[in-house]
């Protein structure tokens, strides 16, 4: 039997996947870099591949207050919106 402690590599991906959109939301609430932008339109592929949409459409929100040309494409947001409504 396996232990309720034990995770698989893909869970611990998506940990990480998601702990690092948390770390970039707090990025952008305050003062966010260029670089900061960048990484988070990077993140937004990663997380998208992974599905995970309801990350994703908070990143997107973000990254388009600050700079609302690197947003990802409308398209992965309605997607987003639509996952999390099912």
């Amino acid at each position: 039997m396996i232990s309720p402690a034990f995770s698989a590599p893909a869970d611990d991906t998506r940990v990480a996947l998601l702990r690092e959109g948390e770390e970039m939301l707090d990025r952008l609430r305050g003062t966010a870099t260029v670089d900061d932008v960048a990484r988070a339109a990077a993140l937004a592929k990663a997380l998208k591949d992974k599905r995970e949409f309801a990350m994703l459409a908070r990143l997107r929100e973000a990254v388009g207050r600050h700079a609302p040309e690197r947003a990802p494409n409308e398209g992965l947001w309605i997607q987003a919106i639509i996952t999390e409504i099912q």
